[in-house]
């Protein structure tokens, strides 16, 4: 039986499904410039300890994520197809997120547990890469275009 302790409640031991976690690092690149060429890099696939009590609350809480995002998305439909002033419809917009999203957090607190995408960092492997040099990301694409803000984002809310 493995006594490892979950790392995002101390408290229980890690007998669920572990959180995998990606770090990348860029070598530089190989074959020429433009379309020729392509990325050299390295991935590291680092599994972070969790206990089932943990993996249940953060799909709750994603699920709490996934409801606040339809109804936001509801709300903005609803609100661009009756014509609701802009500035309005952005605020209410980003308040129900912030709600929704403080509620999850607020579940995780309630638990002691540990959200996923802010404590990974803090994880020793995890850092100890990060101060490496390596970037938290499955792949270069991640780390070296817009499409990794985008990526980034939907880790926080989903």
């Amino acid at each position: 039986m493995d006594l490892t302790p979950c790392f995002f409640n101390p408290n229980f031991l890690a007998d669920g499904k572990p959180v995998i976690c990606n770090l990348h690092t860029i070598h530089g690149i190989k074959g020429g410039t433009g379309p020729m060429g392509s990325v050299s890099s390295s991935l590291k696939k680092i599994l972070i300890p969790r206990s089932k009590i943990s993996q249940k609350a953060h799909a709750i809480g994603r699920m709490i994520k996934i409801i606040t995002l339809v109804i936001t998305l509801v709300y903005l439909f609803y609100g661009v197809k009756q014509g609701v002033n802009f500035y309005i419809l952005f605020t209410f917009v980003v308040g129900i997120f912030l709600i929704g999203s403080g509620f999850c957090y607020l579940f995780y607190y309630y638990l002691g547990i540990k959200s996923k995408y802010f404590s990974i960092k803090k994880y020793p492997e995890v850092a100890l890469l990060l101060k490496k040099g390596y970037k938290l990301g499955f792949h270069p694409i991640i780390s070296t275009t817009p499409f990794g803000l985008l990526y980034s984002f939907s880790k926080l809310i989903l």
